[in-house]
């Protein structure tokens, strides 16, 4: 039986964690972990090696705290960074997003930012046909 191949953002986070740890004992799993030390989701280059060959795509990372236009730019600009580097090296991976309950009439940077995700994700699955899913996770 072939194995899934899964690369995962935001590995280092609460999601992340976990879900690392339930995958640990899947057989039929191989997963990818994002390095910030090769990697870097604003330069899609940097990804080859990452994405290179990999079923999906668990995209989670993201940041939460930090001024209101860090937070759109590094969300946003990392998760086009990645969807570029998707569309190079694994257009046939399926892309599985962490969003946030926030996108609904918040007004706060990080809800914006995680709205402004979802968009570019629906852009990209039109344009380059990547099969996404956008998870709305709430506490």
């Amino acid at each position: 039986m072939k194995k899934i191949r899964v690369a995962i953002t935001g590995n280092k986070g609460f999601l992340g964690k976990h879900l690392v740890e339930s995958l640990k004992n899947k057989k039929n799993i191989e997963f990818i972990l994002f390095d910030k030390k090769k990697n870097s989701l604003f330069n899609p280059k940097t990804l080859e090696s990452f994405l290179k060959g990999v079923d999906v795509v668990v995209h989670l990372a993201g940041d939460n705290r930090d001024s209101d236009s860090n937070l759109i730019k590094k969300n946003m600009l990392g998760t086009v960074g990645l969807l570029e580097a998707m569309v190079r090296y694994s257009p046939k991976a399926k892309k599985i997003f962490s969003s946030s309950f926030q996108v609904y009439g918040g007004k706060s940077a990080y809800g914006l930012s995680k709205r402004l995700d979802e968009d570019v994700i629906q852009i990209f699955s039109i344009i380059y046909g990547i099969k996404s899913i956008i998870l709305i996770i709430s506490n």
